[in-house]
């Protein structure tokens, strides 16, 4: 690996090289991201869902609770 570096150095400059660096840089920063997004995403997919079934069963026990509040009249 290094000696492929030294060698692309030698060959097309050191400018170019660095260039050639930051590209590959900027990819595997973006697959990074990408996939902590794709993660994070999952997760907060997952917490929605709990949270609108609680929602679903608070709207249960108050349906419950007027009901028989209503009957007590």
């Amino acid at each position: 690996m290094a000696n492929d570096v030294i060698t692309i150095i030698q060959n097309v400059g050191f400018p170019i090289a660095c260039v050639c660096a930051m590209a590959w840089y900027c990819v595997k920063v973006n697959d990074d991201n990408r996939q902590d997004r794709k993660e994070a995403d999952a997760k907060h997919e997952k917490e929605v869902d709990e949270l609108a079934q609680a929602l679903n069963n608070n709207t249960t026990a108050l349906t419950k609770l007027c009901e028989n509040m209503k009957g007590g009249e």
